[in-house]
C-alpha cells in the first residue's frame, strides 16, 4: 500500500514534449511556470472550492487555463513559429476558455453577493492571453490595474472578515503578480519558438483533460502532498490502493485522478472529489462534507458518520453508505446515472437516484415529483 506521511512537499511539475528527449531538462521560463503554479494557482483554486457555488468553477477554468498555456510553452519550445492562422488556431482553445469565463461574468448578477468575485476573475482575463502578444508585460500589467482597483473595494466590503474570501483575493492578487514577474524575466518579448524544432500545426488539437495532440503528462505531475492541514492527492492516474492518513481538522483534495482507488483515513473536516473519473473512494469519517464535484464513473464507500454527501455535475456514481454513513444527509445537483447503497445491520438496500423530475405549480405551491 502506498501512503504518504510527510508534513509538507513541494509540488512539482513535469512535461514531456513531443519531439524531445524524455529526460529532456525543461526551461528556466517553464520552471518558473511551474513554481508560481504550486505557489498561487493552488491556493486560489483551494480557496475557489471552499467558497463554492460559481466560484468554484470560476477557479476551475483558471487552472484549466494555466494548463492549456503550459502546455502551449511547451509546444513552442520543441517547434518551429507556424504560420500566423496556425499560431491563431494554437491559441484558440484558451481564447475559448476565456469566452467561457467571461460568459459567467456576464451573468454575475445571478450570484448575488459573489457578483464582485466573478467581475474580479473577469478584470484579470486578459493576463491570461499573455504568451499570444509580442509584448506581454504591459498586458498583464494593465489587467493587473483593473484587478486591483476592483479586489481594494471586495476586502473592504462585506467579506472583509471571511478568511476564505480575503484568500481568493489575496492568492489571485500573488498569482497575477508572479505571473508579471516570471513574463518579465522570461518572456519580456513574448514566448521563444524553436528555430530547429518540429512542425507545431501537429498539435492542433486539444481537449481540457488531454491538452494539445504529442503532449503526455500535460501540467501538473502526479502529488500526494500534506501543505499545513490540507492534503492533496492529484492527477493520479492507474494507481490503486492510496491511503490517505489524515487527522481532524484537515481536508482532503483528490483532483482529477482516474483508474485507480484511494482511501482516507481518519476524521478530517471535509473531503473534495474533483474532476475524477473511473475511480474508487472509500472514506472512513468526515466531521462536515464529502463533496464530489465533475465526477465520472465512480464508486464511493463510506463507512462511519458522514454528515453530508454533496454530488454536483457528476455522471455515473455509485455510492455505498454503510453503519453510520447511511444517515447521510444527500445534496444531489445537476447529475445523472446516481446510486446509493445503503447497508443497515444485516440489509442492504439499492435504490436509484433520480435525475428526472416533474414539477406542478398549483394552490400557490411547487409540487416536485421524480420521473423514473
Amino acid at each position: 500500500m502506498q501512503g504518504c506521511n510527510e508534513s509538507k512537499k513541494q509540488l512539482n511539475l513535469g512535461v514531456t514534449a513531443a519531439g524531445s528527449n524524455s529526460g529532456a531538462v525543461l526551461s528556466e521560463g517553464i520552471k518558473g511556470y511551474d513554481d508560481l503554479v504550486s505557489s498561487s494557482l493552488l491556493p486560489l483554486i483551494e480557496r475557489s472550492l471552499e467558497i463554492g457555488d460559481r466560484i468554484e468553477q470560476v477557479g476551475d477554468l483558471i487552472g484549466t487555463i494555466a494548463n492549456a498555456t503550459r502546455s502551449f510553452l511547451v509546444v513552442t519550445a520543441s517547434n518551429k513559429k507556424p504560420s500566423d492562422a496556425d499560431l491563431a488556431a494554437l491559441g484558440a482553445p484558451v481564447k475559448t476558455l476565456i469566452s467561457e469565463l467571461e460568459e459567467i461574468a456576464d451573468s454575475a448578477s445571478q450570484s448575488g453577493n459573489l457578483a464582485q468575485h466573478i467581475i474580479l476573475a473577469q478584470k484579470a482575463a486578459p493576463a491570461f492571453k499573455w504568451f499570444l502578444e509580442d509584448k506581454p508585460v504591459g498586458e498583464i500589467q494593465k489587467a493587473k490595474k483593473e484587478f486591483e482597483l476592483l479586489s481594494a473595494k471586495i476586502k473592504g466590503g462585506e467579506f472583509k472578515d471571511r478568511v476564505e474570501h480575503m484568500g481568493y483575493v489575496d492568492a489571485f492578487a500573488a498569482y497575477l503578480a508572479g505571473l508579471e514577474q516570471i513574463v518579465s524575466k522570461h518572456f519580456p518579448d513574448g514566448v521563444a519558438w524553436n528555430p530547429t524544432g518540429g512542425d507545431a500545426p501537429k498539435m492542433l488539437q486539444y481537449n481540457k483533460r488531454g491538452g494539445y495532440q504529442g503532449i503526455s503528462d500535460m501540467g501538473p505531475a502526479p502529488s500526494l502532498t500534506l501543505d499545513k492541514d490540507r492534503w492533496y492527492c492529484s492527477r493520479q492516474v492507474g494507481v490503486n490502493d492510496l491511503s490517505i492518513d489524515s487527522s481532524k481538522g484537515q481536508t482532503v483534495y483528490i483532483l482529477y485522478c482516474r483508474n485507480g482507488s484511494v482511501s482516507v483515513k481518519g476524521a478530517p473536516a471535509r473531503v473534495v472529489a474533483d474532476g475524477c473519473a473511473h475511480m474508487r473512494i472509500n472514506v472512513d469519517e468526515v466531521t462536515g462534507s464529502f463533496d464530489i464535484v465533475n465526477g465520472v464513473d465512480l464508486k464511493v464507500k463510506c463507512k462511519g458518520n458522514v454528515p453530508t454527501i454533496s454530488v454536483t455535475k457528476t455522471n455515473g456514481a455509485k455510492i455505498y453508505l454503510e453503519g453510520a454513513s447511511a444517515d447521510a444527509d444527500l445534496v444531489i445537483s445537476t447529475s445523472t446515472n446516481l446510486k446509493v447503497v445503503a447497508t443497515e445491520g444485516d440489509s442492504t438496500t439499492e435504490y436509484q437516484v433520480p435525475s428526472k423530475f416533474k414539477v406542478k405549480a398549483k394552490g400557490g405551491k411547487l409540487t416536485t415529483t421524480p420521473v423514473v
